[in-house]
């Protein structure tokens, strides 16, 4: 098993926009959920994130830590961009652009404590990984489709000096091949 651990290291990869309204690589803030009526998107990119092609994906999630909140904070939910190596979103356009993972989770951010981390999200990376190749480094991002209203918990940017944080442990190993090679020997024995 290996265990792979990245952060946000610049500024302009992580963020947030709001339809129409506003872009932000610079806030100390990722607000989950709505403010002021608006419905934020947030991305957080990781780079040079690599995995050997045909890894199955044991565990993976992203560590936010808690900033503040206000109200009920809303279910959102987390994505990655179906891309195979990803620059930041750059404006409101840019992301509402960018093509997301057919695998998706909920996640409601929370309302004290400290650094916590997402459910699970390896469907998400298993997509990635069996459609592109990470075997030499390429980035990985996540968006959050946020839900219009006045709830939400802030999670610290890394202007605040907490940076999201991705984790990721994989098993080396080409599982589909062992997953095709399981299916064709069950058609065998079935014919004879």
């Amino acid at each position: 098993m290996v265990t792979l651990d990245y952060q946000v290291s610049t500024p302009k990869d992580d963020g947030y926009w709001i339809a129409s309204l506003e872009f932000a690589y610079d806030s100390v803030v990722l607000p989950l959920g709505g403010s002021n009526g608006s419905r934020p998107n947030i991305f957080c990119r990781w780079s040079g994130v690599t995995i050997p092609a045909g890894a199955k994906i044991t565990s993976a999630y992203v560590s936010f830590r808690f900033y503040n909140y206000s109200g009920t904070p809303p279910k959102c939910t987390l994505y990655f961009e179906d891309a195979a190596n990803p620059s930041a979103i750059s404006s409101v356009s840019d992301g509402d652009d960018r093509v997301k993972t057919t695998a998706n989770i909920s996640v409601t951010g929370p309302t004290s404590g400290e650094w916590w981390n997402t459910g699970s999200i390896v469907s998400i990376i298993q997509e990635l990984v069996d459609s592109y190749d990470y075997s030499s480094g390429a980035a990985m991002q996540m968006i959050i489709d946020g839900v219009a209203g006045n709830s939400y918990s802030y999670q610290s940017a890394y202007e605040d000096g907490y940076p999201p944080k991705l984790h990721i442990e994989y098993a080396s190993g080409d599982h589909r091949s062992s997953s095709f090679r399981g299916m064709f020997r069950g058609m065998f024995n079935r014919m004879r």
